[in-house]
Protein backbone atom coordinates (compact mmCIF):
# COMPACT_ATOMS: atom_id res chain seq x y z
CA UNK A 1 0.00 0.00 0.00
CA UNK A 2 1.25 3.43 -1.07
CA UNK A 3 1.95 5.85 1.30
CA UNK A 4 -0.06 9.20 0.87
CA UNK A 5 2.75 11.92 -0.06
CA UNK A 6 2.77 15.19 1.61
CA UNK A 7 2.06 17.98 -0.98
CA UNK A 8 4.08 21.13 -0.15
CA UNK A 9 2.94 24.56 -0.23
CA UNK A 10 4.68 27.80 -1.28
CA UNK A 11 3.14 30.52 0.14
CA UNK A 12 3.88 33.87 -2.21
CA UNK A 13 4.64 36.59 -0.26
CA UNK A 14 2.67 39.87 -0.76
CA UNK A 15 5.44 42.47 -1.76
CA UNK A 16 5.56 39.69 -5.15
CA UNK A 17 2.21 41.06 -6.72
CA UNK A 18 3.43 44.56 -5.76
CA UNK A 19 4.79 46.92 -8.58
CA UNK A 20 7.67 49.38 -6.54
CA UNK A 21 5.84 52.79 -5.42
CA UNK A 22 6.35 55.54 -8.35
CA UNK A 23 9.14 57.80 -6.92
CA UNK A 24 11.34 60.24 -8.26
CA UNK A 25 15.03 60.18 -7.76
CA UNK A 26 16.44 60.03 -5.13
CA UNK A 27 13.76 59.34 -3.01
CA UNK A 28 13.93 55.58 -3.02
CA UNK A 29 17.50 56.16 -0.62
CA UNK A 30 15.26 58.45 1.39
CA UNK A 31 12.71 55.96 2.18
CA UNK A 32 15.20 53.44 2.72
CA UNK A 33 17.24 55.49 5.37
CA UNK A 34 13.81 56.64 6.68
CA UNK A 35 12.80 53.29 7.42
CA UNK A 36 15.55 51.48 8.35
CA UNK A 37 16.45 54.38 11.02
CA UNK A 38 12.52 53.81 12.45
CA UNK A 39 12.84 50.11 12.89
CA UNK A 40 16.20 50.28 14.38
CA UNK A 41 14.87 52.76 16.82
CA UNK A 42 11.91 50.45 17.09
CA UNK A 43 13.67 47.35 18.03
CA UNK A 44 16.25 49.67 20.87
CA UNK A 45 13.35 50.79 22.36
CA UNK A 46 10.93 47.99 22.58
CA UNK A 47 13.05 45.16 21.68
CA UNK A 48 13.43 42.93 19.16
CA UNK A 49 10.48 40.73 20.02
CA UNK A 50 7.11 42.62 19.82
CA UNK A 51 4.39 43.09 17.14
CA UNK A 52 4.89 46.61 16.39
CA UNK A 53 8.13 45.61 14.93
CA UNK A 54 6.75 42.81 12.99
CA UNK A 55 4.15 44.72 11.96
CA UNK A 56 6.42 47.23 10.96
CA UNK A 57 8.89 45.23 9.16
CA UNK A 58 6.48 43.57 7.16
CA UNK A 59 5.34 47.18 6.26
CA UNK A 60 8.84 48.14 5.08
CA UNK A 61 9.21 45.02 2.84
CA UNK A 62 5.99 45.51 1.13
CA UNK A 63 7.70 48.59 -0.20
CA UNK A 64 11.08 47.87 -0.37
CA UNK A 65 11.57 44.60 -1.57
CA UNK A 66 10.13 45.19 -5.05
CA UNK A 67 12.64 47.66 -5.68
CA UNK A 68 15.31 45.38 -4.27
CA UNK A 69 13.56 43.08 -7.05
CA UNK A 70 13.24 45.69 -9.94
CA UNK A 71 17.30 47.05 -9.06
CA UNK A 72 18.87 44.11 -8.91
CA UNK A 73 19.67 44.80 -5.03
CA UNK A 74 20.26 47.87 -3.16
CA UNK A 75 23.83 49.59 -1.86
CA UNK A 76 24.06 51.97 0.31
CA UNK A 77 27.27 53.79 0.94
CA UNK A 78 28.73 56.43 2.69
CA UNK A 79 30.55 58.96 -0.51
CA UNK A 80 32.63 62.07 0.35
CA UNK A 81 29.02 64.10 0.14
CA UNK A 82 26.97 61.79 2.09
CA UNK A 83 24.75 58.61 1.02
CA UNK A 84 24.53 57.18 -2.20
CA UNK A 85 22.12 54.19 -3.53
CA UNK A 86 23.23 52.68 -5.83
CA UNK A 87 25.38 55.20 -6.87
CA UNK A 88 22.65 57.81 -7.02
CA UNK A 89 23.08 60.92 -4.63
CA UNK A 90 19.58 60.81 -2.36
CA UNK A 91 17.99 64.07 -1.92
CA UNK A 92 15.60 63.89 0.73
CA UNK A 93 12.77 66.57 2.07
CA UNK A 94 13.99 68.91 4.13
CA UNK A 95 12.57 67.39 7.27
CA UNK A 96 13.96 64.05 6.54
CA UNK A 97 17.71 65.71 6.87
CA UNK A 98 18.20 65.19 10.49
CA UNK A 99 16.76 61.48 10.60
CA UNK A 100 19.52 60.26 7.57
CA UNK A 101 22.44 62.52 9.37
CA UNK A 102 21.65 60.41 12.52
CA UNK A 103 21.34 57.14 10.20
CA UNK A 104 24.94 58.22 8.71
CA UNK A 105 26.07 58.94 12.48
CA UNK A 106 25.17 55.71 13.54
CA UNK A 107 26.43 53.89 10.70
CA UNK A 108 29.99 56.16 10.70
CA UNK A 109 30.03 55.25 14.51
CA UNK A 110 29.78 51.73 14.09
CA UNK A 111 32.67 52.56 11.21
CA UNK A 112 29.95 50.71 8.65
CA UNK A 113 30.90 52.74 5.39
CA UNK A 114 28.59 50.27 2.60
CA UNK A 115 25.64 47.96 3.02
CA UNK A 116 24.69 45.78 0.09
CA UNK A 117 21.14 44.06 -0.34
CA UNK A 118 21.75 41.72 -2.83
CA UNK A 119 18.20 39.89 -2.97
CA UNK A 120 15.00 40.44 -1.48
CA UNK A 121 14.42 39.86 2.50
CA UNK A 122 12.26 37.83 4.71
CA UNK A 123 10.71 39.58 8.08
CA UNK A 124 13.26 37.40 9.83
CA UNK A 125 16.59 38.04 7.81
CA UNK A 126 15.47 41.74 8.54
CA UNK A 127 15.06 41.62 12.13
CA UNK A 128 18.10 39.82 12.68
CA UNK A 129 20.14 42.04 10.61
CA UNK A 130 18.84 44.96 12.98
CA UNK A 131 19.94 43.17 16.38
CA UNK A 132 23.03 42.35 15.05
CA UNK A 133 23.24 46.06 13.36
CA UNK A 134 22.39 47.34 17.07
CA UNK A 135 24.74 45.33 18.79
CA UNK A 136 28.01 46.59 17.28
CA UNK A 137 30.52 48.51 19.30
CA UNK A 138 30.89 52.03 18.20
CA UNK A 139 34.66 52.82 17.09
CA UNK A 140 35.47 49.08 16.73
CA UNK A 141 37.39 48.65 12.94
CA UNK A 142 36.32 45.30 13.07
CA UNK A 143 32.58 45.70 13.21
CA UNK A 144 32.30 44.97 9.67
CA UNK A 145 34.56 41.49 9.70
CA UNK A 146 32.37 40.33 12.41
CA UNK A 147 28.79 41.56 10.76
CA UNK A 148 29.63 39.62 8.00
CA UNK A 149 30.57 36.70 10.30
CA UNK A 150 27.54 36.87 12.61
CA UNK A 151 25.47 36.93 9.12
CA UNK A 152 26.78 33.96 7.53
CA UNK A 153 26.20 32.25 10.91
CA UNK A 154 22.76 32.69 10.50
CA UNK A 155 22.93 31.75 7.34
CA UNK A 156 21.93 35.43 5.84
CA UNK A 157 23.78 35.34 2.30
CA UNK A 158 21.29 38.60 0.98
CA UNK A 159 23.10 40.94 3.28
CA UNK A 160 26.78 42.44 3.16
CA UNK A 161 28.85 45.41 4.62
CA UNK A 162 32.08 46.69 4.18
CA UNK A 163 34.17 48.90 6.54
CA UNK A 164 34.16 53.18 6.63
CA UNK A 165 36.86 54.05 3.92
CA UNK A 166 37.82 57.83 4.72
CA UNK A 167 39.71 59.30 1.91
CA UNK A 168 41.60 62.40 1.78
CA UNK A 169 40.23 63.90 -1.64
CA UNK A 170 40.75 66.70 -3.68
CA UNK A 171 37.30 69.08 -3.52
CA UNK A 172 35.48 69.25 -7.01
CA UNK A 173 34.70 72.62 -7.81
CA UNK A 174 31.07 73.10 -6.82
CA UNK A 175 28.49 75.00 -9.53
CA UNK A 176 29.50 78.94 -10.50
CA UNK A 177 33.22 79.29 -9.60
CA UNK A 178 31.66 78.94 -5.56
CA UNK A 179 33.28 76.80 -3.03
CA UNK A 180 32.29 72.65 -3.00
CA UNK A 181 30.29 72.36 0.53
CA UNK A 182 32.84 70.54 2.38
CA UNK A 183 35.76 73.04 1.36
CA UNK A 184 33.87 75.76 2.23
CA UNK A 185 32.88 74.06 5.57
CA UNK A 186 36.44 74.04 6.99
CA UNK A 187 37.26 77.30 5.24
CA UNK A 188 33.89 78.81 7.79
CA UNK A 189 35.95 76.91 10.64
CA UNK A 190 39.04 78.33 9.67
CA UNK A 191 37.64 82.17 8.88
CA UNK A 192 36.17 82.67 12.37
CA UNK A 193 38.82 81.36 14.43
CA UNK A 194 40.41 84.34 12.49
CA UNK A 195 38.17 87.01 13.14
CA UNK A 196 37.42 85.40 16.82
CA UNK A 197 41.08 85.57 17.50
CA UNK A 198 41.87 88.97 16.08
CA UNK A 199 38.61 90.18 18.56
CA UNK A 200 40.44 88.98 21.47
CA UNK A 201 43.52 90.52 20.37
CA UNK A 202 41.77 93.61 20.13
CA UNK A 203 41.00 93.96 16.95
CA UNK A 204 37.40 94.94 15.53
CA UNK A 205 34.94 92.17 14.65
CA UNK A 206 35.82 91.55 10.71
CA UNK A 207 32.22 91.89 10.06
CA UNK A 208 32.64 92.54 6.49
CA UNK A 209 34.30 89.19 5.97
CA UNK A 210 31.48 87.47 8.18
CA UNK A 211 29.18 88.66 5.94
CA UNK A 212 31.06 87.47 2.89
CA UNK A 213 31.35 84.27 4.76
CA UNK A 214 28.00 83.98 5.64
CA UNK A 215 26.66 84.58 2.39
CA UNK A 216 28.67 81.61 0.82
CA UNK A 217 27.31 79.82 3.56
CA UNK A 218 23.71 80.61 2.73
CA UNK A 219 23.97 80.20 -1.03
CA UNK A 220 25.38 76.96 -0.43
CA UNK A 221 22.32 75.49 1.72
CA UNK A 222 20.15 77.28 -0.98
CA UNK A 223 22.13 74.85 -3.07
CA UNK A 224 22.13 71.62 -1.35
CA UNK A 225 21.50 71.76 1.85
CA UNK A 226 22.33 68.19 2.63
CA UNK A 227 25.89 68.06 2.12
CA UNK A 228 26.38 71.09 4.89
CA UNK A 229 23.99 69.96 7.10
CA UNK A 230 25.77 66.24 7.25
CA UNK A 231 29.39 68.18 8.13
CA UNK A 232 27.84 69.39 10.78
CA UNK A 233 27.93 65.96 12.41
CA UNK A 234 32.07 66.64 12.53
CA UNK A 235 33.47 67.06 16.14
CA UNK A 236 36.99 68.62 16.82
CA UNK A 237 37.04 69.42 20.27
CA UNK A 238 40.78 71.02 20.10
CA UNK A 239 38.83 74.09 18.34
CA UNK A 240 35.30 73.79 19.96
CA UNK A 241 34.26 76.93 19.80
CA UNK A 242 35.11 77.41 16.20
CA UNK A 243 33.60 74.01 15.37
CA UNK A 244 30.63 74.66 17.11
CA UNK A 245 30.08 78.25 15.87
CA UNK A 246 29.79 77.15 12.31
CA UNK A 247 27.39 74.31 12.91
CA UNK A 248 25.20 76.42 14.85
CA UNK A 249 25.03 79.17 11.99
CA UNK A 250 24.52 75.84 9.17
CA UNK A 251 21.48 75.00 11.70
CA UNK A 252 19.95 78.72 12.30
CA UNK A 253 19.99 79.20 8.51
CA UNK A 254 18.47 75.78 6.99
CA UNK A 255 15.81 76.70 9.82
CA UNK A 256 15.31 79.99 8.80
CA UNK A 257 15.55 79.01 4.98
CA UNK A 258 12.54 76.14 5.66
CA UNK A 259 10.45 78.92 7.62
CA UNK A 260 10.47 81.22 4.62
CA UNK A 261 12.98 83.88 5.65
CA UNK A 262 14.52 86.46 2.80
CA UNK A 263 18.10 85.99 1.96
CA UNK A 264 18.78 89.16 3.83
CA UNK A 265 17.19 88.05 6.66
CA UNK A 266 19.64 84.53 6.16
CA UNK A 267 22.80 86.44 6.07
CA UNK A 268 22.06 88.51 9.17
CA UNK A 269 20.49 85.43 11.31
CA UNK A 270 23.99 83.47 9.92
CA UNK A 271 26.02 86.32 11.59
CA UNK A 272 24.34 86.31 14.87
CA UNK A 273 24.79 82.27 15.30
CA UNK A 274 28.09 82.28 14.17
CA UNK A 275 29.06 85.05 16.70
CA UNK A 276 26.43 83.87 19.63
CA UNK A 277 29.01 81.98 21.87
CA UNK A 278 31.94 84.75 21.35
CA UNK A 279 31.38 86.51 24.58
CA UNK A 280 33.41 82.62 25.81
CA UNK A 281 36.61 84.33 25.02
CA UNK A 282 36.34 86.61 28.02
CA UNK A 283 36.19 83.74 30.05
CA UNK A 284 38.87 82.05 32.03
CA UNK A 285 39.38 78.71 30.52
CA UNK A 286 39.64 77.28 34.50
CA UNK A 287 35.82 78.34 34.62
CA UNK A 288 34.99 76.78 31.00
CA UNK A 289 36.24 73.56 31.89
CA UNK A 290 35.20 72.87 35.20
CA UNK A 291 32.68 69.74 34.92
CA UNK A 292 29.91 69.00 37.42
CA UNK A 293 27.72 71.76 38.67
CA UNK A 294 29.35 75.00 38.98
CA UNK A 295 29.39 77.29 42.36
CA UNK A 296 27.01 80.84 42.05
CA UNK A 297 30.00 82.82 41.71
CA UNK A 298 31.29 81.09 38.15
CA UNK A 299 27.42 80.77 36.94
CA UNK A 300 27.28 84.29 37.24
CA UNK A 301 30.33 84.80 35.03
CA UNK A 302 28.93 82.27 32.59
CA UNK A 303 25.83 83.97 32.55
CA UNK A 304 27.28 87.21 31.25
CA UNK A 305 28.80 85.67 27.69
Amino acid sequence: MDEKKEKIHFVTPDWVKSSPPAMEGGQLGSHFILGLHSLMRSARVHGADNETLDRSISEYLHVVNPFILSEGGITLEIGDEGFLLNNRKIRGKPGDHAVIKSFMRNLMGRRIGKLEIHNPLDEGELKKFISLLLALKEGDENNSTYLMDQLRARKIDSISSSKLKVKEQAFPEAAEGRRHPRELYFVAIGIVREIIEGVVGGKALNMRKARRLTQQLVASLMEDAFILLGLTMIKDYGQYLYNHSVNVAIYSIALGSRLGFPKTNLVQLGIASLFHDIGKTRISESVLSKSGQLPAEDWNIIRKH
